[in-house]
């Protein structure tokens, strides 16, 4: 991690996990005697290059940073309304502030394509060559006064610097807010 860009590529989970982990375990004690779910079965193995990613909101950086992190385990993403990949650089004033409405200040985007670099050159992420074939859908509704429109540009513009503009889908015309869209 960079001072500039505290943002965590791929590590081995460290003290977040440990916490996550103990929370996890502390909620699943308050709940008292309760029956534990079976299992799910799976229709059949999981496909390589089969799996796709996608959020919206918050769920759609996280979609965005699993896609370009771990590019080889996923076939393409969907986001809407999601900030660019690694826009709050761990700074919880960024991502209430320049990742929801970045005003007259461009987002940086080359600044994150070059983090994103400099995590595929040390392997902390897969390289571009895992993109390759991959699909991206991207929304933006034009009533959204939740995430403006400049910060879902950004996510394109990101992966239009690996994906050919054939594999990219940006939607940003239809009248719709800050939530999923749907056909009535």
């Amino acid at each position: 991690m960079s001072p500039e860009h505290p943002v965590r590529l791929r590590t081995g989970g460290g003290p977040a996990l440990a916490l996550a982990l103990l929370l996890a375990l502390s909620l699943g004690a308050c709940g008292g005697e309760s029956e534990s779910l079976p299992t799910p079965e799976l229709p059949g193995p999981i496909m390589p290059g089969a799996v796709t990613v996608s959020g919206m909101s918050s769920g759609g950086a996280m979609a965005q940073q699993l896609h370009l992190v771990y590019a080889d385990l996923f076939s393409g993403a969907g986001i809407i309304a999601g900030p660019p990949f690694a826009c709050a650089g761990g700074e919880l004033k960024n991502a209430l502030g320049r990742c929801l409405d970045p005003g007259d200040t461009p987002l940086p985007v080359g600044e994150f394509l070059e983090l994103l670099r400099s995590g595929q050159g040390d392997g902390r992420a897969d390289g571009a060559g895992s993109l390759e074939g991959d699909r991206v859908w991207l929304f933006h509704g034009t009533r959204d006064a939740a995430v403006k429109r400049p910060v879902t540009d950004a996510v394109a513009a990101i992966y239009e610097s690996w994906l050919p503009p054939q594999q990219i889908r940006y939607i940003n015309d239809i009248p719709a807010a800050h939530h999923f869209p749907v056909l009535e």
